[in-house]
């Protein structure tokens, strides 16, 4: 995936303690209001992927702000995890 079209074809895109995150519910989905299911993630900590579009699947309702959040803590750990 080219960083352009992810960032194109994303739904909702933040910066969060430095990682870039970008989510779409799958199916599509409006920004704001909450969804179960699944969702593509892509988290960046600068031009690094540490998650590039996987699938996280969520068990109770979120927001797009709610699971980059999600994906951005679970990006960390990735991260940490590493060094």
């Amino acid at each position: 995936m080219i960083l352009g079209e992810a960032i194109m074809s994303a739904e909702y895109t933040t910066r969060i303690n430095g990682l870039h995150v970008q989510v779409s519910k799958r199916g599509g989905g409006t920004l704001g209001k909450s969804y179960v299911g699944l969702w593509d993630v892509t988290v960046m900590n600068g031009p690094i992927y540490i998650l590039d579009g996987e699938e996280i699947d969520a068990g109770t309702p979120k927001t797009h702000a709610q699971m980059a959040q999600i994906a951005a803590d679970f990006a960390s750990t990735q991260i940490d995890g590493e060094a």
